[in-house]
């Protein structure tokens, strides 16, 4: 199951691989869209209870969700009881060193996205949040590939404030002033600093945390 599938790149590709999948998508016209194109059972509107049955998942996938909910303790609580005993849960989420590191960028960051991105999680606060919710934190990773991304976007975001031909040089100067610094981004990204964080969640055999 996909929460918030948007336009069903994973769910058709999991589609694809043989797996029997189901969403909810928030988008009505992007929900019909999947269902008619598609033939996938896809739910209108916000994940809640009884739109399946408790317990009906091996895998809940959330690529770009949390940060958008306003309680993701309680998105990942209605998460668990749709996970089977020992389901696993696929997620990423900007993380907090996002938002701290945007402080030099301000609007221009790419992934501040303030008011539409309300949380930033680093490793302890999500591991914290899946525990509550009945969950446990596997893996954490933060590629370097999303960090080099949102910083030079960041640069475009910067220099297309001038709609001249100027634009690209201004984006060059910028992207020049960062680059230098790509070393230590990628060191940050391997220890778990990155921008964007993406984490395997697990529910026990049990149904609860280990």
């Amino acid at each position: 199951m996909e929460v918030g599938c948007g336009a069903g790149d994973f769910l058709v590709a999991a589609q694809g691989a043989g797996w029997n999948v189901r969403a909810v998508e928030y988008n009505k016209e992007m929900a019909g869209i999947l269902r008619e194109k598609f033939a996938v059972d896809v739910r209108e509107g916000e994940l809640a209870a009884g739109l399946w049955g408790a317990a009906s998942f091996d895998v809940v996938a959330l690529w770009n969700v949390l940060e958008h909910v306003p309680d993701p303790l309680s998105e990942l609580t209605k998460v668990a009881s749709y996970l089977r005993p020992g389901g696993t849960v696929l997620l990423n989420i900007p993380s907090r060193q996002a938002a701290e590191m945007g402080l030099t960028y301000g609007k221009y960051w790419a992934l501040l996205d303030i008011p539409r991105h309300l949380h930033f999680l680093d490793r302890r606060t999500l591991a914290v949040l899946c525990e509550k919710a009945g969950l446990r934190l596997t893996e954490y990773r933060t590629p370097f590939v999303q960090s080099a991304w949102c910083y030079y976007m960041s640069c475009w975001n910067w220099a297309k404030e001038v709609k001249s031909r100027f634009r690209l040089l201004r984006f060059l100067f910028r992207a020049a002033m960062i680059t230098p610094a790509m070393p230590l981004i990628a060191i940050r990204a391997a220890r778990g600093k990155g921008v964007e964080a993406f984490a395997v969640v697990k529910k026990s055999e049990a149904g609860t945390a280990a």
